[in-house]
């Protein structure tokens, strides 16, 4: 007896739970950046660091990657377009990269670069 007790009870409060939403495909967010690879090495004086790529990512030259280390220390890069197998060139355009830190490509909408465009313009003013 105590056990059907017990198993209503259980089943009550189950019924009561509140449910959970299953997202409908495509609600889900999509990723800000993705993974491109690490620096094997970098050449300060030179500006350019190698990236060995973790996957067969094609990217254009003048990509914008971002590298990551420890800290929250970060590093703006640039493909430099050289063709080299597995490893990757990328100019240094600003910041500290360092041998080990992760490559990242921001992505961006096309609204965001619209919208990014849009606010970059000058004002036009009528001239009286």
């Amino acid at each position: 007896m105590k056990s059907y007790l017990l198993l209503l009870t259980a089943l009550a409060l189950a019924a009561c739970a509140p449910k959970l939403e299953t997202p409908e495909p495509g609600d889900e967010p999509k990723p800000n950046s993705r993974y491109i690879g690490q620096i094997t090495s970098v050449h300060a004086e030179q500006g350019f660091v190698l990236i060995r790529r973790a996957s067969a990512i094609t990217l254009n030259p003048g990509t914008i990657l971002l590298s990551e280390g420890p800290n929250g220390r970060a590093a703006n890069l640039r493909i430099s377009g050289e063709n080299l197998g597995q490893m990757l060139a990328a100019d240094v355009q600003s910041g500290s990269p360092q041998v080990g830190d992760s490559v990242r490509e921001p992505l961006i909408s096309e609204a965001e670069i619209e919208a990014d465009e849009f606010e970059s313009d000058p004002q036009v003013t009528d001239k009286q």
